[in-house]
């Protein structure tokens, strides 16, 4: 028996109000090669049931449910289970956008040696968010909602690490996209509509420090300059913020093998001295960032 295309994992945990609706979502699909793992954290409410209602009529969907380390675990274990050919990620508040996703990104799929095919989600009621390249990625992630990963992919670069609790699915993208072999084909597609709220609108310090930020200095090395235009300053001031880095000796200490400019050692050294809850109201924080721009720009004019 040939295995299906698509391999759809859902991660739930007390999710008996949403879940149905991800599932009808993909039953509804015009293509039907496609099975569904949905990976339960020994939910607490009636999400069993819910997943029951549909599975018992089609042999499809498969519930598997017992404790696990977060959603990364257990987006893990469905990559372990699945047998298709494209991975694809859903959330139980998450929806395909219509009822031709699968047939459409199915398309695409022919003849295709790309590892990861992507396409836009509908994010805070707008479109997100096209064409990434590597640059790109270094700013912002791709929705994990918008993505079909070869399962070659994660044969190549491992599973996700679960050191990162909030943006492991980031990290993961930026591995693959840094691969010298890498490939990934772009479609200008909407695949789905993003449920709003969840926890990977926050920092992820560990992520932060021990994935992003280094990768970013890499990036900076090369241009150092780029910290003359208040924007990248701003950038860099934020990173430093969200990384929860108080000061040059911690930043040196995190990063002493590389090298780290020294405006990016002033930031570090004026947020030091900021209480850390002024340094997350947006407005003061922006104030305080101008300030430090202009007094290091001053000096290295000098």
């Amino acid at each position: 028996m040939n295995p299906p295309v698509f391999s759809i994992i859902m991660p739930t945990y007390n999710s008996a109000h949403c879940v149905g609706g991800a599932i009808e979502s993909i039953k509804s699909q015009d293509f039907d090669n496609w099975e569904l793992w949905i990976i339960d954290g020994v939910s607490k409410d009636e999400t069993e049931k819910v997943v029951n209602d549909f599975s018992q009529s089609d042999s499809r969907i498969h519930f598997v449910s017992e404790k696990d380390k977060g959603i990364y675990d257990a987006m893990n274990k469905g990559i372990r289970f699945a047998t298709g050919n494209w991975l694809y990620f859903l959330g139980s508040d998450d929806r395909l956008y219509n009822n031709q996703v699968l047939a459409s990104v199915a398309q695409h799929l022919q003849n295709r040696t790309s590892g990861i095919v992507y396409g836009n989600v509908i994010m805070n009621g707008s479109k997100y968010d096209g064409v990434f390249t590597s640059e790109k990625l270094l700013q912002k992630n791709i929705s994990h909602q918008a993505i079909f990963y070869h399962r070659t992919v994660f044969q190549l670069i491992g599973l996700y690490n679960l050191n990162y609790k909030l943006h492991a699915d980031w990290d993961f993208n930026l591995r693959y996209f840094t691969l010298p072999e890498h490939e990934t084909y772009y479609v200008d597609l909407m695949i789905a509509s993003f449920g709003e709220g969840g926890v990977s609108a926050a920092h992820d310090v560990d992520f932060i420090r021990g994935s992003l930020l280094p990768r970013k200095l890499a990036q900076l090395s090369s241009n150092v300059f780029m910290l003359r235009k208040i924007k990248s300053f701003d950038d860099w001031w934020r990173l430093i913020r969200n990384a929860g880095i108080r000061g040059d000796k911690q930043l040196e200490a995190l990063y002493g093998e590389m090298q780290v400019p020294r405006k990016l050692k002033a930031i570090a050294n004026w947020q030091s001295k900021i209480p850390a809850k002024l340094l997350r109201m947006g407005v003061v924080s922006k104030a305080f960032m101008c300030l430090c721009y202009l007094i290091t720009l001053f000096q290295s004019n000098r």
